[in-house]
């Protein structure tokens, strides 16, 4: 089955709240698409939008989005993808950054032309101290530890805008939180004090931050960022040069890349995934990459050099 039609996702929520005239805007790109428009909402169940009935659908909102979207699609019994266009209105859009749209002009004019890039997405298993388990789709980034926590204290402190991780990262930061983690990836296994360890499938993660500056969408491979327990002047050294992906020279950074990575971390820690923490307490968490296998449109007149021209079609 080919498809046929084009659907149009709105968030209505995302970036904060649509106002009047972004909401016109979106309203008029449906209709220059012809396309059904469904606004989505926090409770909303994809795997029952029928979305492989479509030839194209297009997220209207934030990164949040489109990891429901894509968790969706890897729940559904179809083997049938469609194409996934952006139109990047939420906080960070940092998988949209990564795709080349603009957040300074996110709903497409009519005339605009997409290319298609094949993209990776991970799934991440996680198990609690309870041995309760867990499964989401990341399309974005992951994180154990300090990047969870303040993932979850930026999600209450939204009205501050993106200046809310900043804020939520020194705070967590003066608890001097730490974990010890095993890491198992392709390469070995290694033992650490570590503050966090991230994952990451685009190099952006919190609305502009570098916490995997070397990540490649459609590479195959996750890219895995474990930063060892510091002192707290130390830290408040180290993790401002996140923003720009300098961290990675420090001693006290590790980088690595993997097609399956696992962590067995003690004492239980928290664990977000596309900034959406799913659990406080886990002990076990697996990521393993599916590789290019999400068609996304790509706009045409502006892409990375990170991305290789086979992945184009």
């Amino acid at each position: 089955m080919s498809g046929a039609g084009e659907l149009v996702l709105i968030n209505p929520i995302s970036g904060g709240g649509h106002d009047a005239a972004l909401s016109r805007r979106l309203r008029e790109f449906a209709e220059s698409k012809d396309a059904a428009i469904v606004f989505t909402t926090p409770e909303m169940d994809y795997t029952r939008l029928g979305l492989d009935a479509y030839h194209r659908i297009w997220i209207c909102g934030g990164d949040g989005s489109v990891g429901n979207v894509i968790n969706g699609i890897h729940r559904s019994a179809s083997a049938r993808i469609p194409l996934i266009g952006l139109v990047p209105v939420g906080t960070g859009n940092d998988f949209a950054h990564a795709l080349g749209y603009s957040s300074l002009h996110p709903v497409p004019d009519p005339g605009d032309v997409f290319d298609t890039l094949l993209s990776d997405y991970v799934v991440v298993q996680m198990t609690d101290e309870q041995g309760g388990r867990f499964e989401r789709a990341m399309i974005n980034s992951a994180g154990i530890g300090l990047d969870a926590e303040v993932a979850a204290l930026a999600g209450r402190m939204r009205i501050f805008g993106r200046s809310s991780y900043i804020a939520a990262t020194i705070a967590r930061i003066l608890r001097r939180p730490h974990w010890s983690v095993t890491i198992e990836t392709d390469g070995g296994t290694a033992t650490r004090q570590a503050m966090l360890v991230g994952f990451g499938n685009s190099p952006r993660t919190g609305g502009g931050f570098l916490l995997t500056p070397e990540a490649e969408i459609d590479d195959g491979f996750v890219d895995i960022c474990t930063i060892d327990k510091v002192r707290v002047a130390r830290a408040l050294i180290l993790l401002p040069t996140v923003r720009s992906g300098r961290h990675i020279r420090f001693a006290e950074v590790t980088t690595d890349t993997a097609r399956t990575v696992t962590v067995e971390v003690t004492p239980p820690a928290p664990i977000h995934v596309d900034g959406e923490v799913i659990s406080l307490r886990a002990t076990r968490v697996e990521a393993t990459v599916r590789a290019q296998c999400l068609p996304f449109c790509v706009p045409t007149r502006r892409y990375y050099a990170s991305f290789k021209p086979s992945s184009f079609s």
